[in-house]
Formats: C-alpha cells, structure tokens, sequence
C-alpha cells in the first residue's frame, strides 16, 4: 500500500506541475536571433514535446534504475542535475530543521506547561487564540511577512535606529500583559505586576532607542549577569524550588562563576578562534560550577550538580551572543553588507573579504543572519502544534485520579 500511495502521489504531482508550468515562457518576450533554436533544445533537453503522463514514466525510469546504481532524477530548467540540487540544499535544510524544531519544543513545551497550570486565565485564553492563529497561516505568507518586516524595513531602521514614542509604549503594555498573565493570580496582583514590568520595559526602549544599541549591540558584562541569575532562578525552581537554601547557594553560584569568568573567557574569543574554543568555554563554567553543586551538600547532591551544571550552560550562551553581537556593527557598515545586514538570498555573503571569513564571529554572524528569517518562520508555525499538544497532555495528566 505504501508503493502505491508513493506511486499516485508523485504521479500527480508531477503531471499537476507539468501542466500548471510552461518553461517555454522565459522565451515570450525574448528578441534573441537563436529564439528558435533555443526553444527547440529546451523541448528535445526536457522531452516536451512528450505528453506529461507518458514522461512521468521516462522521469521514473530513471528512479527504478536506482536499484541497480544509476540513480538520476533528471536535470533542472537550467541544466543542472536534479540530485546535485537537492545536494546542494541539505546542508542548510539540517541545520534550518534542527535549529527551528529544538526552539519550537523548547517554546512551545514551555508556553504550553504555563498555560496548562493557568488553565483559563487571561494568559492562557490569548496564548490560545495566538497558537491557533500561528496554526492556521500559510507557511508562504508569514515568510513574506518576515521578509517585509524583519529584513526589509528593520534595515531601513537601522539607518535611525529610533523607536517612535507610540511603538515603545505599544510593545512595553504588550509586554507587561504577557508578564503579569504567565504570573497569574487575580486582579489586584496583576496590577502589582504589570505596571512595574512596563515601567522598566518603557525606560529600557528608550535606552535603546537614545544610545543607537542596534547599530552596535552588545549585552556587556551587566547584561550577561542579568541573564544569568534569572536562568539561575528558573532552573532552581523547577528542581528544588526556590525556597531550598542549598538550591540557591548551588544555582547563584554557578551565575556568579559564569559572570566572574566573563572577561577571563575574552581570552579564548579571538578573530581566529573556532567551534573547539566555544566548547572549551562550556567546559570550564559547567566544570567549577559543577564542583559548586558538588560541595553544597552531601545529601541529593545530584540535584545540586545539575542546577549548577545547567544554569552554567544557560548563562554561558548569553556569554557568546554577546560576542557576536560585538562583531554586528563591523559587520554591518562594510562594503560587502552595506549597511543592511537581515539577508533574505543565499546561505552566505560571497562578497565578503578573506580577513572577515576567517573571522569566526563574523562568519558566524553572516551564516546566523542568513538563517533567522526562514529559522523563525519554521519556528512560529511548528510552536503552535507543540503548545497544543503540551497543554492537552498535560491537562489530561492533571485531571487523573491518580498516576
């Protein structure tokens, strides 16, 4: 049954494309003295003049030849092996497929755990409503959205990178509503929480805005403790709980470990330093805060070891963006980028020099920002299905009669 849905399927599809598609179209306006010496080769090099159904199975010929070694798939418009093609794009389809699919479960298993415990609050009502509207988008339209918003006007305001008065307010009220919802409880706390979080979502716009920190953003030492701790804050109490005493001692030593080998680990993030120098920084955060976790207790020592070993993890990835980020502003003003760095073609910048593709960080950036658009379109449409099904699963536990 398998061979047959296969069979049907690639048999309609090929024959909806050959008969929805004219490549001879490319010649309609052509004013070439060898027109029709081309669009003769176009129909002899692709068998046009063969009717569809009959040369879908001149096309599977090639495939079934694949069981005895002479696998071909035929050749693109522009002569190219189909299967060189399709070579040519796995390389980038992983790497889209793994970074999109572990941020979507990371997402989407978080934001549906929340609103599973906040089972018909406010949060949960409008994180519904988002996961169905993601849900129902059209892959092809939220990529030209994307496109729109993130690439090309994002680089258009980064010429005078200001954020207008009415956007800033705009996105700290939105803000501090998701806060106080993921917070839960009734009104009086949500106020309690809500105007403090857009308070100092407002006054940190406008510090973005006045200081141009998109043209050349960093998070700095400050920033990398902020992360840290509040990484350390959530793994402690999703182990122990924060009121555990030695929880604490193990989870805000490992961010102050991350936090003091902050410049130290400057050392290993030269121009030419690679993937073995990234690990190595792991290494040396998770291994002195895991001796942290080790000497807090000599009872559930394991639970300690691993809120000092994943808050090491945690709070040593802002440590590396950050020195990405230090790369942007060099990136982004020179002749090979020129000022607009959100890429929407290509899986790299060919006009970049020598000396800035041997720079790991910004060849790293470069690939980085070729990849955000279509990272986050995959994200976005699969974090829907993911909250969905991690809220049903969880409810459904929670209302057990016992486990």
């Amino acid at each position: 049954m398998m061979l047959v849905v296969v069979f049907g399927a690639s048999f309609l599809a090929y024959n909806l494309e050959a008969y929805s598609s004219d490549p001879l179209s490319v010649f309609g306006e052509s004013t070439a003295e060898n027109r029709e010496y081309l669009m003769q080769k176009m129909i002899r090099d692709l068998q046009l003049d063969v009717p569809p159904p009959l040369r879908y199975f001149s096309w599977l010929k090639g495939i079934v030849a694949g069981l005895w070694g002479h696998f071909d798939m035929g050749l693109t418009v522009s002569n190219i092996p189909v299967v060189d093609a399709i070579g040519a794009a796995i390389p980038i389809t992983i790497k889209l497929v793994i970074a999109s699919t572990i941020l979507a479960i990371l997402l989407g298993i978080t934001v549906g755990m929340v609103t599973a415990i906040r089972q018909y609050s406010r949060f949960d009502y409008v994180m519904t409503f988002i996961s169905f509207l993601l849900f129902s988008l059209p892959i092809f339209w939220v990529a030209v959205l994307l496109k729109e918003y993130l690439a090309i006007q994002f680089n258009d305001f980064l010429v005078a990178p200001e954020i207008p008065f009415a956007a800033g307010v705009a996105a700290s009220l939105i803000f501090g509503f998701i806060v106080a919802g993921v917070i839960g409880g009734g009104r009086k706390r949500m106020l309690t929480v809500f105007f403090p979080v857009v308070l100092l979502a407002g006054g940190l716009l406008a510090y973005v805005s006045k200081t141009h920190w998109f043209v050349h953003p960093q998070l700095s030492i400050v920033g990398v403790a902020l992360i840290a701790f509040a990484m350390a804050a959530v793994v402690i109490q999703l182990i122990t709980g924060l009121d555990n005493r030695k929880g604490l001692i193990a989870g805000f030593g490992s961010a102050a470990v991350v936090v003091a080998l902050y410049y130290p680990l400057q050392t290993l993030f030269t121009k030419h330093s690679n993937a073995l120098h990234v690990l190595a920084a792991f290494a040396i955060t998770i291994v002195l805060s895991a001796l942290i976790g080790y000497f807090v207790s000599e009872i559930d020592r394991r639970d300690y070891i691993r809120i000092a070993v994943l808050t090491a993890f945690l709070g040593t990835i802002p440590v590396l963006i950050d020195r990405f980020m230090r790369e942007f502003g060099k990136y982004m003003n020179s002749d090979a980028v020129g000022g607009r760095p959100i890429q929407t073609l290509g899986q790299t910048n060919d006009l970049l020099s020598d000396d800035q593709i041997n720079n790991f960080w910004i060849s790293g950036l470069d690939t980085a920002l070729h990849l955000v658009l279509p990272t986050i379109a995959l994200t976005l449409i699969s974090f829907a299905g993911y909250v969905r099904f991690s809220r049903g699963s969880l409810l459904e536990v929670l209302n057990m009669d016992y486990i």
